[in-house]
């Protein structure tokens, strides 16, 4: 009987897992590329502006020392990183925003500042763990563009459902009995009808919450790694 359990739940996770991996082929894994690819050439532009600058950035950050306590990783996970994840992603019900995008030049700049001050093998410790944070963080934001591009479609297509003219009109016809004209502006009122319901499209709430514990997987094991 527990044998028979373990298969089962085995079977269960082995149908998620295929399913998020069919969620992400179709959705994400474009954007995903994109996005980390973007990110990356982001990192590196703030990272060699820093590096070029570094007298007055140490400069900046000496002020900054002198008022401010660091921060432990553990906290920083906590309160900045974790919602960082869920921001980029769920902030995506905003129709036609894009918020999440903000995170393509937003995060690589956090990071960036985070690690100039190190030196030698902790600065190159830091920059791996910090590309692989990007990743993590690419997935989100991708998940996010998909969750805010179906938002947009769901309001576009409840926007659509409204009494218009062309419901006057088929009105008007139908009172005169003005069968061509009525055929007509039915069909016309089918095509309209037919473009609108591609609009009602189902957002795969799962695959998005699957995505924020794979990123927030990602991101805290790079994080606790490196120190960053």
């Amino acid at each position: 009987m527990k044998i028979q359990k373990e298969r089962a739940h085995s079977s269960d996770f082995k149908g998620v897992l295929k399913k998020y991996f069919s969620f992400y082929n179709k959705n994400l894994r474009k954007k995903h590329i994109i996005v980390f690819i973007l990110s990356l050439v982001f990192f590196t532009v703030f990272m060699t502006n820093f590096i070029n600058n570094l007298d007055q950035l140490n400069q900046l950050l000496t002020e900054l020392s002198s008022t401010q306590e660091q921060s432990n990783i553990f906290m920083t996970i906590v309160k900045e990183k974790i919602p960082l994840v869920f921001l980029f992603i769920f902030s995506g019900i905003t129709p036609y925003a894009f918020i999440p995008v903000v995170g393509i030049i937003g995060y690589p700049y956090i990071l960036a500042t985070e690690i100039i001050n190190m030196s030698g093998f902790n600065m190159v410790l830091a920059c791996i763990g910090s590309i692989i944070q990007i990743f993590g963080v690419s997935l989100a934001i991708a998940a996010g563009i998909y969750y805010c591009t179906c938002s947009s479609k769901k309001f576009r297509y409840s926007q659509s459902i409204t009494f218009g003219l062309d419901d006057v009109k088929q009105q008007i016809y139908e009172t005169t009995k003005n069968e061509v004209k009525l055929n007509k502006i039915k069909e016309k009122r089918q095509i309209k009808k037919e473009k609108r319901e591609k609009l009602n499209i189902k957002i795969e709430y799962k695959g998005l919450i699957i995505t924020a514990m794979i990123s927030t997987i990602i991101v805290v094991t790079a994080a606790l790694i490196t120190g960053v």
